[in-house]
C-alpha cells in the first residue's frame, strides 16, 4: 500500500488531499522498519545511545525480576538475567552487575 497524492489533474480552487493508492510491488522489493520512528534512534556507539541503554537495561532487569518473583516466588540468578534480559546486546557482565545493583534487593549474607 502506498500513500500518495492523486495522480489526476488538479482542479483550481479545489483542495487536494492524500489518498491511498494500492499498487503491486515487484518481488525484488524489500522493505523493513518504521515509516516514522516513535522514539529517537541513536547512532551506534554514541553518547545518546549510552544514555538510553543504561536506564533501559535497568528497567528490563527490574521487570524480569518482578515477573520472576510474582510467578515463582523468588528472583533470578545472575546467569539467568544475563541470558534472558536482552541477550542480543552482548553486554559485559560488569555493566549488567552495575545495573543490577540499582534495582535488585539482595542480601549478601545468604
Amino acid at each position: 500500500m502506498i500513500l500518495g497524492r492523486n495522480a489526476g489533474v488538479s482542479v483550481p480552487g479545489r483542495h487536494e488531499s492524500l489518498g491511498v493508492v494500492l499498487r503491486e510491488l515487484p518481488n525484488s522489493v524489500f522493505s523493513v522498519g518504521q515509516t516514522e520512528p516513535r522514539s529517537r534512534v541513536y547512532a551506534p556507539n554514541t553518547q545518546g545511545e549510552k544514555h538510553f541503554i543504561g536506564p533501559f537495561v535497568s528497567y528490563q532487569i527490574a521487570k524480569a525480576l518482578s515477573r520472576s518473583e510474582a510467578r515463582d516466588g523468588h528472583g533470578l540468578r545472575f546467569d539467568e538475567i544475563q541470558a534472558s534480559v536482552m541477550p542480543n546486546l552482548r553486554l559485559q557482565s560488569t555493566s549488567i552487575r552495575q545495573r543490577l545493583k540499582m534495582v535488585a534487593l539482595c542480601d549478601k549474607n545468604t
